[in-house]
């Protein structure tokens, strides 16, 4: 595998610019041929001045060669480059999904963070972000309390958390983690709108001022015609 691609970089060097390696590398990619992709992806990492997507669509054509092992290197290539790294991780998830990969994605995720240790937050932040799209609540209580651990008092994974908990049908955590929110940040709209929502069946009392800020801050017909109908204005 290592010698063929090795005949495929020196072979494309020597008859294409690098324009023409991006557009051959698109072509052999849109065809499914992987191995010629990965090679000359790898070629269009090495151009002046190369942006987020040779990375990624270089990791995912490997990958979809059974090449498991070139990810960490050419991550850390990217990053060497000054290429996010997010930036990168956004190519290969968008990449994986057209194919019909999500598994794929979401396995190497976890590759990279057992094999880069250093970048597991990032990593995690990108496993929640997953796990949150496809509605998982174990998995974002999971990543959420991982997150948590080193920024306990973050409004965006106390807010992700309280979320799996309602996904998992645990109000009474959801509220207390909603609360503790509003604790540390009194008008986060998210905690306001979905605290107040979740408390509007069984205390309207305590709900309406919540629904009320959260119109304050971010007006909707929703929470206008709900506020407007708030018995404590009588």
């Amino acid at each position: 595998m290592r010698r063929l691609l090795a005949v495929i970089l020196v072979f494309t060097a020597l008859i294409c610019c690098a324009g023409d390696v991006v557009r051959l590398a698109e072509r052999a990619y849109s065809s499914g041929e992987w191995a010629r992709a990965q090679a000359l992806y790898m070629l269009a990492t090495d151009a002046p001045h190369p942006d987020a997507v040779p990375y990624g669509r270089a990791i995912v054509a490997a990958l979809m060669n059974g090449d498991t092992t070139a990810t960490s290197p050419m991550l850390e290539k990217a990053l060497k480059s000054g290429i996010p790294f997010d930036s990168v991780l956004e190519v290969i998830e968008q990449s994986s999904m057209s194919l019909g990969k999500g598994g794929m994605y979401v396995g190497e995720l976890h590759r990279i963070a057992a094999e880069l240790p250093y970048l597991r937050r990032p990593v995690d932040a990108r496993l929640l972000s997953y796990y949150t799209f496809r509605s998982d609540p174990d998995n974002i209580i999971r990543y959420s309390q991982a997150l948590l651990r080193g920024m306990p008092d973050a409004p965006e994974w106390l807010n992700s958390l309280a979320y799996g908990y309602m996904l998992a049908g645990d109000n009474d955590s959801a509220a207390a983690t909603w609360r503790r929110v509003l604790e540390v940040d009194p008008d986060n709209y998210d905690a306001l709108l979905n605290l107040g929502n979740m408390l509007l069946a069984t205390d309207r009392q305590a709900a309406m001022p919540l629904l009320k800020r959260a119109c304050d801050l971010r007006p909707t017909d929703y929470l206008r015609r709900l506020t407007a109908n708030d018995p404590r204005k009588k």
